[in-house]
């Protein structure tokens, strides 16, 4: 699901409206105002989607998410859409795909034992992080979010569908001000500033001519590649021009089946030192690394926090975080533990680091 400008995805419009396509206006598609306060929303429609020709072709999937009302992009408009009733509930899960409970993903991944049955992945996941780990300015931090993606890629690693995996990581925004790269305009729609597109599976292996290396591709993307390699893998119909099956699938130049990479567990590598009413504070009191890693902390405070990293015994390094900025503890070099100390009154505990 994409974001649309003016759209409240908070409102759905009464049932058995039918949303409509102006080709006169294709940036507002399948929108209708609502005269009482003239906004904007999703009409309750039987449009297709990847999701319902999945269902059709007995294609397993979910949706995982850990609210319909408060999740990151809250989901009004994916029931809506889908025309799904009724909502599902904790109570009662899955009757439209979607699963509510962040941990049904990582029990799903991981393959926990539901009584004698192993439980797996459906065919296609879609999992959106909640608010808290969103990334989004003022309601969330990069760490949080790093750190939760990490977590979730570890938990397929280490799960048992690992081998026949195709994990995709991208964000909504891109992050910043500027692009020296103008967008190409491939449409009335066109593209919009380019974001990080990560592919992580066995058979990760950029190829073709567009390939800079085995790891860096300059294949030319959009959030449409994945619906159409969806659409190649499953048997699916082209759902619209941008995934018209007359043209070349680019995702695959990021494949090779022929490879099959063993899993590398991620180490979490950030951690935000938080403002709160009661002073400044690390997320965790303690985390494990290795030897090698560096740990960034992310200053989300409100104020400069001078840091010292200490030994079990010497050396002692001091550095100074300024107000939502970064800095780096320098490579661990040996094994052993380190304190991590906020020497600013207003912080609230202190970090431990345990290095193997």
């Amino acid at each position: 699901m994409t974001r649309t400008s003016g759209v409240s995805r908070a409102c759905s419009s009464p049932s058995g409206t039918v949303g409509t396509y102006d080709p006169a206006n294709p940036e507002v598609p399948f929108l209708r105002a609502i005269p009482a306060n003239n906004v904007n929303c999703f009409p309750n429609n039987t449009l297709p989607t990847l999701a319902s020709e999945m269902t059709q072709q007995n294609v397993s999937w979910k949706f995982y998410t850990t609210s319909l009302t408060s999740s990151n992009d809250f989901l009004n408009s994916f029931p809506t859409v889908n025309n799904l009733a009724p909502p599902p509930t904790p109570a009662s899960p899955d009757p439209s795909g979607i699963a509510i409970g962040q941990t049904s993903f990582d029990d799903d991944a991981l393959g926990t034992m539901a009584g004698p049955v192993q439980r797996h992945l459906p065919a296609f996941s879609w999992l959106v992080a909640p608010t808290a780990y969103s990334e989004h300015p003022g309601v969330s931090t990069s760490c949080a979010g790093e750190n939760w993606v990490t977590d979730r890629i570890n938990a397929v690693q280490r799960g048992p569908d690992w081998s026949s995996s195709v994990l995709v990581l991208t964000w909504d925004d891109f992050g910043g001000f500027y692009d020296h790269i103008a967008p190409a305009n491939v449409d009335a729609l066109g593209y919009g500033f380019r974001v990080p597109f990560l592919v992580i599976s066995p058979f990760a292996y950029a190829n073709g001519s567009s390939a800079r290396s085995p790891h860096i591709s300059d294949a030319l993307l959009d959030f449409t590649t994945v619906l159409r390699f969806a659409e190649d893998v499953f048997h699916l119909d082209a759902l619209g021009e941008r995934d018209d099956h007359s043209q070349p699938d680019r995702f695959f130049e990021l494949l090779d089946t022929t490879k099959n990479h063993s899993p590398v567990i991620l180490t979490r590598h950030c951690i935000p030192l938080l403002h709160a009413a009661g002073g400044a504070h690390f997320l965790d009191n303690a985390m494990n690394l290795h030897v090698g890693d560096t740990l960034t902390i992310a200053n989300d405070a409100n104020a400069s926090h001078t840091i010292t990293k200490q030994e079990t015994g010497p050396p002692v390094v001091n550095f100074t975080i300024p107000p939502n900025g970064r800095a780096t503890t320098g490579r661990f070099t040996t094994a052993g533990t380190f304190h991590l100390i906020c020497s600013n009154p207003a912080c609230t505990n202190n970090l431990t680091v345990n290095v193997t």
